[in-house]
């Protein structure tokens, strides 16, 4: 019996060219179902793959900002090295886009601290302290 994750992978390969997730090849041929059943297995398997962390760099040389994933087990040599600002998720609440808005916005205001270059292109409200109640 296939997931519903299975059977959407399986309508997408059926109707549009298959590129393969894991990289292996581009093809613009149909795809059997087995071809499509291995393909699914293997992208399970690949997301079981160890935990990533997300990097965003500011290249100067190309004025671009770049993100990608690391193995988390590889950064926690630097992460001992690093400012860590902990974000726990009880506190958060919701992974909203609110919340994503404020994330963004003081990554970015991080990054620009160690690089000025791109302070100049950064446009993001910043919040303000409100006096508390008396």
């Amino acid at each position: 019996m296939r997931g519903e994750f299975d059977e959407s992978l399986m309508n997408v390969a059926r109707t549009r060219p298959w590129i393969s997730l894991l990289g292996a090849y581009v093809t613009q041929e149909p795809c059997s179902d087995m071809q499509i059943a291995l393909e699914a297995q293997e992208l399970r398997i690949e997301m079981k793959r160890n935990p990533r962390c997300v990097v965003i760099e500011y290249d100067e040389d190309g004025n671009q900002l770049e993100t990608y994933t690391v193995d988390r087990n590889f950064m926690a040599n630097m992460k001992s090295r690093a400012l860590v600002m902990p974000w726990p998720i009880d506190e958060v609440g919701k992974l909203d886009d609110e919340f994503a808005r404020k994330l963004g916005g003081t990554l970015l205001l991080l990054l620009a601290t160690y690089q000025p270059a791109l302070k100049q292109h950064i446009s993001v409200t910043q919040a303000t302290s409100t006096p508390a109640a008396d």
